[in-house]
């Protein structure tokens, strides 16, 4: 016996959603340079006329704190996440796709209690959408 696939569709698509600075200073927010930011609805919308109804996505962790430790800006977040919910895709939440906010260092004590503080926020905003 075979339990229920948690996922919507056998098949999944999923979008680029590095979001970082490379060593070169340069900032790299690839939901923003495919366009996907852009057009997540119509993106959605095209898959599920290919018969896609899962996607993973990224949250961008560097975007989203930008104002600050403890300081969250879920608004592209919601943005895509209303738009799948429009078009019956689900969602997939990568939430450290590569970028973190400026001045944290990967190594540093304080790391992993923002980023637990971030992924809960985070978590906690996701949930009315599942």
């Amino acid at each position: 016996m075979t339990s229920p696939s948690p996922f919507t569709g056998f098949w999944q698509a999923g979008f680029e959603g590095a979001d970082h600075i490379n060593g070169s200073a340069q900032v790299l927010c690839l939901n923003s340079s495919t366009g996907h930011l852009a057009d997540a609805g119509g993106d959605y919308r095209r898959m599920a006329r290919l018969g896609l109804y899962t996607a993973r996505e990224s949250a961008g962790w560097r975007s989203i704190e930008r104002a600050g430790c403890g300081r969250y800006d879920f608004s592209h977040v919601g943005m895509r996440a209303r738009a799948a919910r429009a078009h019956g895709v689900q969602l997939l939440w990568s939430f450290f796709h590569y970028g973190m906010p400026e001045g944290l260092d990967i190594f540093s004590p304080e790391f992993v209690p923002r980023f637990a503080a971030y992924a809960h926020a985070l978590a906690a905003y996701l949930a009315p959408f599942h």
